[in-house]
């Protein structure tokens, strides 16, 4: 497990990966010396600027026209930006949907921003960051905090994604193939009692007196009026409705095994 990026190909031989939180970079300029592909790995300058949220189509389209309604998840389609060429795509960190704007150079930024937000300003646009408690509740994944260096992708609840009848070339392939049985698993926890504290370190997940897991995410959902969290949990208590204790900072609190993730019960 190195990222969670969002790849995009741009032609034949050109890529785009808009990477997370770490430094994928070193990985591809690796990968390529390695391998001596003829290939030249670098950063340009693009920035990624999110348009989310429940009125995210209604802006776009009003900026660069109703066909960007129709653009699927993880594609993109070449839009103008005060007559420069720029990608569009359907992506962001938001169970709301939206797009990633890839601004390309810095001339021109500050425009742009000023025309969206004029154009949203019946819809009450306004700035904002990934919510925290929204990923959570829906079982979106933090590299680094829920997927860490010692996991699979199996363990991470990412098998039905990875080619494993046959090798396609993957440098980790064989070794995917030795775990595809994962031992553990990621599950949404619901941890009983009042709000808790912030999070800053892994908490211990017990069963029974014993070690099972770990729970690496939590927040008040209050909407659902309990404390949501994605745990690491043993494949012998990852069963829903599994109950399980949590060595929180402020005491252990029962907990138990969810079904699926809060903000996917609608």
């Amino acid at each position: 497990m190195t990222n969670d990026p969002v790849l995009l190909r741009l032609g034949e031989d050109r890529f785009w990966v808009s990477i997370s939180v770490s430094d994928l970079m070193l990985f591809y300029k690796g990968a390529a010396a390695a391998l001596d592909l003829d290939v030249r790995v670098s950063e340009p300058p693009v920035y990624p600027l999110a348009i989310q949220g429940p009125k995210a189509d209604e802006l776009a389209a009003r900026v660069w026209g109703d066909e960007v309604r129709d653009l699927r998840f993880f594609r993109y389609m070449p839009v103008d930006v005060d007559g420069r060429p720029m990608i569009l795509a359907r992506s962001g960190f938001s169970t709301q949907g939206g797009f990633e704007l890839y601004f390309e150079g810095a001339e021109g930024a500050e425009a742009l921003w000023d025309r969206l937000m004029e154009a949203g300003r019946d819809l009450d646009v306004r700035t904002g960051v990934p919510h925290q408690s929204e990923r959570i509740e829906s079982g979106m994944l933090s590299y680094q905090s829920d997927i860490t260096p010692d996991m699979t992708p199996m363990e991470a609840g990412l098998g039905r994604i990875c080619e494993l009848d046959r090798d396609l070339g993957c440098l980790g392939w064989a070794a995917l193939r030795r775990e595809r049985e994962p031992r553990r698993q990621l599950r949404p926890v619901e941890i009983a009692g009042p709000p808790l504290p912030p999070q800053q370190t892994f908490w211990d997940v017990t069963a029974g007196g014993r070690s099972v897991g770990r729970i690496s995410s939590s927040c008040r959902a209050y909407s659902w009026d309990c404390n949501a969290a994605i745990g690491l949990i043993a494949s012998s208590h990852w069963d829903a409705g599994t109950a399980l204790v949590v060595q929180t900072p402020v005491g252990p609190r029962d907990a138990v095994v969810k079904d699926r993730f809060w903000g996917r019960f609608a």
